[in-house]
């Protein structure tokens, strides 16, 4: 990107950012006490499925990653035609968003095919 190039943002009401750290804190917990309890079960082969929920953790946690400094380091803007409250978000975080927000979706499914769940339900 050139140095004339704006920088691109986009809005996040508040209630999504809420939704989505209360989803990725869910998963989370959810995903410890599994971990917990593959790892205390003696006689099973977890194989393939301990990596799936320490896969879907790495993209909760970069969610945190994400998420956490708008939340904390901004204040929400208040859209004046919605009434909501809006953070705003860089192109770049967006993207990269998404893009986790895609991989954790298909990493949860893949869990769910093997009769697993970290999601509340």
């Amino acid at each position: 990107m050139s140095s004339e190039e704006k920088t691109k943002f986009f809005s996040l009401t508040l209630k999504y950012m809420l939704e989505q750290l209360q989803q990725t804190d869910d998963q989370l917990i959810f995903g410890q006490a599994l971990l917990q309890h593959f790892f205390n079960s003696e006689g099973t082969d977890y194989s393939g499925i301990i990596e799936i929920v320490v896969d879907i953790m790495w993209l909760n946690y970069s969610v945190l990653k994400i998420l956490t400094p708008l939340v904390e380091d901004t204040e929400p803007q208040l859209n004046e035609s919605s009434g909501e409250s809006e953070y705003m978000i860089d192109e770049t975080s967006m993207l990269t968003l998404q893009t986790i927000a895609i991989s954790r979706y298909q990493m949860n499914r893949e869990l769910n095919q093997r009769s697993y769940s970290i999601l509340a339900h």
